[in-house]
C-alpha cells in the first residue's frame, strides 16, 4: 500500500503544471559583436517552429533576462538583435528550458 501511495504522489507531481510552481525563467545570450546594439527582443511560443509573439524587449547593454512564465508547459524562445536603426536580426538558436526550471523546483537540483 505505501509503494502504491508513493507511486501515486510521484505521478501527481509531474501532473502538475510548472506555472502552479509560481515559475520564472532566465535567459543569458552573448552580446551581439557590433558595436549598434539598440535592444534585444525575446520570442516565446508553444511550438518550437511557429506562432511566435515578442514577450520582452531588453536593452543592448543587457545580456539576462528574467520573466514569469504564465503558460503550463513547452514553451520555447528565440531572442533577436535590433540595431540603432531599428533592423532586427535573424533568430537566435531557439531553446526551451521549461523542463530544467521545473525539475530544479521540485528536486531542488539539477541531476
Amino acid at each position: 500500500m505505501k509503494k502504491v501511495l508513493i507511486c501515486l504522489l510521484f505521478i501527481f507531481l509531474f501532473m502538475i503544471p510548472p506555472c502552479a510552481y509560481g515559475m520564472t525563467a532566465t535567459l543569458t545570450w552573448d552580446k551581439s559583436s557590433s558595436a549598434d546594439v539598440s535592444k534585444y527582443f525575446i520570442y516565446q511560443s508553444r511550438d518550437p517552429f511557429k506562432n511566435y509573439k515578442k514577450i520582452l524587449e531588453v536593452g543592448g547593454d543587457k545580456n539576462i533576462a528574467t520573466f514569469d512564465i504564465t503558460d503550463d508547459y513547452g514553451l520555447f524562445w528565440y531572442i533577436t538583435v535590433v540595431d540603432s536603426s531599428g533592423n532586427e536580426s535573424g533568430k537566435s538558436n531557439i531553446v526551451n528550458d521549461v523542463f530544467i526550471i521545473w525539475f530544479k523546483k521540485i528536486f531542488g537540483k539539477l541531476p
